[in-house]
């Protein structure tokens, strides 16, 4: 019941979305943001207007896969978490975070988008 009743309370109907309309991932509290803060660290209350993070200076949530516990890599070969916020990775010249990873659909990562 309080399992039940917790869910209730807080249902989010967020999903990491490939085109098409195929919810590829749920989104839930515990989901990692870019940013490395949780979707629960987030302004949830309004998600149409803003979900920017209550932690730092991330200005909306964005999910990115992982491979189990591990950060995915992009294209630069560094994980997704050595990129800042604007996507600029911090090890090298990157400008812009590619993740090279295939989501289960088959689709690549790039082609999915954070749904609120």
């Amino acid at each position: 019941a309080v399992v039940s009743t917790q869910s209730t309370g807080n249902r989010l109907f967020v999903s990491w979305r490939v085109e098409g309309g195929i919810d590829c991932e749920l989104i839930g509290p515990e989901s990692l943001c870019h940013c490395q803060h949780r979707y629960r660290q987030h302004n949830t209350d309004n998600p149409e207007k803003n979900t920017k993070c209550k932690n730092c200076r991330c200005k909306a949530y964005e999910y990115v896969p992982r491979m189990g516990s591990q950060p995915t890599r992009c294209k630069c070969k560094h994980h997704s978490t050595d990129h800042d916020l604007k996507k600029k990775c911090t090890r090298c010249a990157c400008t812009s975070l590619h993740i090279t990873f295939t989501c289960p659909c088959g689709k690549a990562a790039y082609l999915h988008s954070t749904c609120l």
